[in-house]
């Protein structure tokens, strides 16, 4: 295959290693046109969205409207989630090692031209832990967890990806196997 157009090109690209079935395309999606888009195109929408009324009310619903005018079942398009994770039996060090997520929680740096991530950072501090708790899966038991998980599984998403943020990652990877997943199985 040979591409050209403005911006990349692709020259005699070929894959040699074709597969068996088609491969699913994923597509994520912040604002209602892209979530539109997966719903219409997409095997698959993924998001890292967490404000509950805001993927109930606004995204969802297009991504529904996007399989409805396609012709898809919205019931069996794959909806994963991702999100930052911190556990620790104490909260203080849960909440020590999630703080770097902070910059990426003020949505106005994915409207300006602001990269440099010094900047971010500094401006991230504005965003208190009490915050961070509430939005993010910092978690020091597994009640926290399923209680906090749950109310992404009631909205229907297929997966839930999470960001291990702790330095010590099998604490939260047992707890998971332990305590959480099996509440959520099927």
């Amino acid at each position: 295959m040979t591409f050209k157009e403005q911006y990349f090109w692709v020259k005699d690209s070929n894959l040699y290693t074709k597969s068996l079935r088609p491969i699913p395309l994923y597509i994520a999606g912040l604002r209602p046109l892209s979530a539109k888009l997966a719903g219409e195109e997409g095997d698959g929408f993924v998001i890292n969205e967490l404000n509950v009324e805001s993927i109930k009310n606004k995204l969802l619903p297009t991504v529904k409207e996007g399989t409805k005018r396609s012709g898809k079942d919205y019931d069996s398009l794959e909806k994963i989630l991702f999100i930052p994770a911190s556990y620790d039996e104490n909260k203080d060090k849960a909440l020590q090692s999630i703080r770097f997520w902070r910059g990426a929680m003020i949505k106005a740096f994915f409207e300006v031209e602001i990269h440099d991530p010094r900047i971010i950072e500094e401006n991230g501090k504005v965003i208190e832990d009490d915050t961070l708790e509430e939005i993010l899966l910092v978690i020091s038991n597994g009640d926290e967890g399923i209680k906090k998980l749950k109310k992404y599984a009631d909205l229907g998403f297929t997966e839930i990806v999470l960001t291990n943020s702790r330095a010590n990652r099998e604490k939260l990877l047992n707890l998971i196997a332990e305590k959480i997943a099996p509440e959520f199985k099927l």
